[in-house]
């Protein structure tokens, strides 16, 4: 199987690595007890009865070490940008179940070939646009170019603007303003393929009947080695080799812990193998550090009875808080990462001294959400703002304008339908 060589010189092209362990290097021995293996036997064991296709060799190893980075705090892939700017962070929380299902399907739909940040940025323009928020009424009675217009940072932003139409018109007609309840319902959509159904199923009817796979599940599973003898050459063929052996408890966890991990350690581009607690178990970080004379160049992967179990609880729960959408008070966190993007938004003045002090508490609740950083090795994105530029001074006897955040958020969370 050929396998991607993205680092360092290796990035010029592919090189084959051995699946096997037929790498001249030798891997350093894993740690445990007789019981421990026991234990992962026991896991590929029930996977390979549901399914009848053998899960990847320490699979189970690979997917605890990067729990471990992705979840517990101080991992090097701890609080990525899906964490706080995600898909599932982008719902207006004082809106009504129906209106946030809503929100979350918009979200998605804006996501393709999109950065995290930049789609809260656009999502946090739609919750402000509209006094009483975004809706489908309101989406449906707003011209193409305004609505390009607040969407227009977002890849294939004029496409979109037609999907969103005909989508809003659809929900109207067909499911009274909700979005569809099924897999079958939601991919019958204009605009929401595969992964944004499964993924709208999970985080708005928190019913997971599939795993949801991007382009960091379909790259890093492939990196990985676990879709088969040979890489697939799309998310969809994927997600179905990966549900051929994936135990189905794993299938709600996987997208965000391999989100997370792709956007802080498994990067598109020179992901950082050096630094990867599972490059022993991985063949691409094999052969990306084949030729590294660092002596304490791969890693040991720590494997004690109960961490398969232990971990796995983790990231059930981090799912748990991430995909409920409470923790971050949602669209003030997605004017907060227009700014840490520097995508230009919208402001809009706020409506009256009452909605001026309920703004301040969603620009706190955003000022305490945790900051999108990237790492030293990864190179910043050219327009991204820092909090110490110096604003404009003021004119001497003018009012004091609200802080950016304050203006943004205020429209989605305050000024909404009694």
């Amino acid at each position: 199987m050929e396998y991607e060589a993205a680092g360092g010189a290796a990035g010029k092209g592919k090189r084959k690595a051995g699946a096997d362990g037929d790498d001249d290097e030798a891997m350093p021995a894993l740690e445990g007890a007789a019981g421990d293996e026991a234990d992962s036997d026991h896991l590929t064991a029930q996977a390979q009865a549901k399914t009848g296709v053998a899960p990847p060799e320490n699979w189970e190893k690979v997917y605890a070490g990067i729990e471990q980075m992705r979840f517990r705090e101080g991992g090097i892939a701890f609080n990525a940008p899906v964490d706080t700017v995600g898909c599932a962070q982008l719902a207006n929380p004082l809106a009504d179940d129906r209106t946030r299902r809503f929100h979350t399907l918009v979200s998605l739909m804006l996501s393709s070939q999109t950065k995290d940040p930049v789609t809260a940025a656009a999502m946090g323009n739609l919750h402000r646009h509209w006094p009483t928020g975004l809706t489908i009424d309101n989406l449906l009675a707003t011209s193409d170019a305004t609505l390009d217009s607040l969407i227009n940072k977002v890849g294939f932003h004029n496409r979109k603007v037609q999907y969103l139409k005909q989508t809003a018109a659809i929900l109207k007609a067909q499911y009274a303003s909700d979005i569809p309840a099924t897999l079958e319902g939601l991919v019958a959509l204009p605009g929401v393929g595969p992964k944004m159904a499964h993924l709208t199923m999970q985080v708005a009817w928190k019913n997971t009947v599939g795993i949801g796979v991007d382009t960091h599940v379909h790259r890093i599973s492939n990196r990985l080695g676990w879709v088969g003898k040979k890489p697939t050459s799309t998310p969809e063929h994927t997600r179905k080799a990966l549900e051929q052996w994936l135990p189905r408890d794993y299938w709600g966890v996987i997208n965000l812990l391999l989100v997370g991990f792709g956007q802080k350690v498994c990067l598109p581009i020179g992901p950082r193998c050096v630094d990867c607690h599972v490059n022993a178990l991985c063949p691409t970080g094999r052969a990306n550090l084949r030729y590294s004379k660092d002596p304490n160049k791969f890693h040991e992967v720590n494997w004690k009875s109960g961490d398969a179990h232990t971990l796995h609880e983790e990231g059930v729960q981090a799912v748990k808080t991430v995909f409920s959408g409470q923790g971050s008070s949602n669209s003030s966190v997605a004017a907060a990462a227009g700014d840490a993007a520097g995508v230009k938004m919208e402001d809009e003045p706020v409506a009256s001294s009452a909605a001026a002090a309920a703004a301040a508490a969603t620009a706190a609740a955003a000022s305490s959400a945790p900051e999108v950083k990237r790492e030293p090795q990864v190179k910043p994105e050219p327009q991204v703002k820092t909090e110490t530029q110096e604003q404009p001074q003021q004119p001497e006897g003018a009012a004091s304008a609200p802080p950016r955040a304050t203006s943004r958020a205020a429209s989605s969370f305050l000024q909404r339908k009694r």
